[in-house]
């Protein structure tokens, strides 16, 4: 059924997977600040998908045929399979295309990710995605070896975009090289998802506290930031590693697992930590690197992908190579032995933050390219009626 807007007032439909760690709830009500002339229709798909049994058993199977029996591994890992198979691919595009027609009035359509085709007869479509499956940027973990016919599909996708938004530059490289997409394509970054950290310990650096957030412990690097941590571990005894949003089989007196936490825990953490570390072996984003640097922290990550704009090094932190425990071990024990060159770092992080990575400024950037993006398909019919009549002439 049609959800008409009480003030009449035209609709930005949009689409997307699930939470995308926080960023899709931020995306909209963002662009709800941004965009107040347009009611924002949110249709989650993946939920959509999978609260209908019969639809959820297809999906299942349908994966297992295209990617074998290892897709059951685990319950990560076919929910991953699910997502990057033909069939949800195609199954979430049609159920899209069938809430947008809907609906009325709606001006254009924002899609987060590219999981599936979310662009609809007579709207212009717009993208917003922080990866794309022929990255350029190294891929040192995979999970997922995607089939060619997801592949032909997402480039598809991606020629149909009218505006596409990416979140970091290594996607923007990705779409120029491999895609043929080097116009229209926009780096808008991401914003922070935890609250602001409002007070920390004056003598916070000093502390020799290091912290990781992550869901996906291997995927992150966790590995080897213990291994790491373990190297430097003789020469600052006091040191502590506090590792959130996973809970890795680790015991050591040194180390705390805390597991999932919420925004706000995640946010006090921050604040009472000394030195941000997250050694990713792929990483398309890393949110919790520009929160840790929104809460003052020097970071360290590794040389791929999203960290590229979000530590300058030298200046807001430090990038090793990836999987390279021993750089790793040298950064962390040139932080762990310097409380100043921490704050020098934490205090370059803040500013550098606070200038390009919030959602006021990200949504100004992307409300600017659906306004766009919505002008320009409103042009298109003058301007071919005007080319038809100058033909007739």
């Amino acid at each position: 059924m049609s959800q008409v807007s009480p003030n009449g007032a035209r609709k930005l439909f949009f689409a997307h997977l699930s939470s995308f760690s926080g960023v899709n709830a931020a995306v909209k009500d963002s662009l709800c600040a941004q965009l107040p002339d347009l009611d924002i229709v949110s249709f989650d798909v993946w939920r959509f998908l999978t609260s209908k049994r019969f639809l959820l058993a297809y999906l299942v199977l349908g994966t297992v045929l295209e990617y074998g029996l290892p897709a059951l591994r685990s319950r990560n890992t076919l929910i991953e399979h699910i997502m990057k198979s033909r069939r949800f691919f195609d199954l979430a595009t049609r159920v899209i295309h069938d809430r947008i027609s809907a609906e009325s009035n709606v001006a254009a359509v924002l899609q987060t990710q590219g999981l599936f085709n979310a662009k609809a007869p007579g709207k212009p479509l717009i993208i917003y995605t922080d990866d794309v499956i022929e990255s350029s940027a190294p891929r040192t973990f995979e999970t997922v070896t995607i089939s060619a016919d997801v592949v032909r599909r997402e480039r598809r996708l991606y020629a149909d975009a009218d505006q596409i938004a990416v979140a970091a530059s290594h996607v923007l490289a990705s779409l120029s090289a491999g895609y043929g997409r080097v116009d229209r394509v926009h780096v808008i970054f991401e914003g922070a998802n935890s609250p602001a950290v409002r007070s920390v310990a004056p003598d916070r650096y000093r502390k020799r506290r290091l912290l990781f957030v992550g869901v996906e412990w291997e995927r992150k690097g966790g590995p080897e930031l213990v291994d790491a941590f373990l190297k430097v571990l003789p020469r600052f005894p006091n040191a502590r590693l506090t590792i959130a949003g996973c809970r890795p089989a680790i015991a050591h007196p040194n180390i705390d697992v805390r597991g999932r936490m919420s925004f706000a825990e995640v946010s006090d953490l921050y604040a009472s930590h000394s030195i941000f570390c997250l050694p990713s072996r792929v990483e398309p984003f890393g949110i919790s690197t520009i929160e840790a640097s929104h809460a003052g922290l020097p970071t360290v990550g590794t040389e791929t992908g999203g960290f590229l704009d979000t530590i300058v090094q030298g200046k807001t932190g430090f990038r090793v190579p990836v999987s390279d425990t021993g750089a790793l071990a040298i950064a962390l024990d040139t932080l762990l032995a310097d409380p100043d060159l921490c704050r020098r770092f934490g205090e370059a992080g803040r500013l550098y933050a606070a200038q390009n990575f919030t959602w006021p400024i990200v949504a100004t950037k992307l409300g600017a390219l659906i306004t766009d993006a919505i002008e320009q398909h409103a042009a298109r019919p003058a301007a071919d009626a005007l080319a038809a009549s100058a033909g007739e002439a």
